[in-house]
């Protein structure tokens, strides 16, 4: 699966992150993912915030990008 992935991220015409703790958890593969993006697209990541930015443990790579805050997904659904 390995090399399937690192195919697709660097075919792909964007790489999109969807982020919560969980995401940065220890041994996660979202941490590898990430860091094979940063490496072949130049940081040209999309991110997107499933939980607010102070409960989770960015690499500092990504925090000078911008992202879409949707930390309020949860209570924005029970509205619909």
């Amino acid at each position: 699966w390995r090399s399937k992935l690192m195919r697709s991220i660097v075919t792909s015409d964007r790489f999109v992150a969807f982020l919560s703790s969980y995401a940065f958890r220890e041994n996660g593969v979202c941490r590898e993912e990430l860091r094979i993006a940063e490496a072949v697209r130049g940081g040209n990541i999309q991110v997107v915030l499933l939980q607010p930015e102070e409960t989770m443990d960015m690499p500092s790579s990504l925090t000078d990008l911008q992202w879409i805050d949707c930390a309020g997904w949860k209570a924005e659904l029970g509205r619909v």
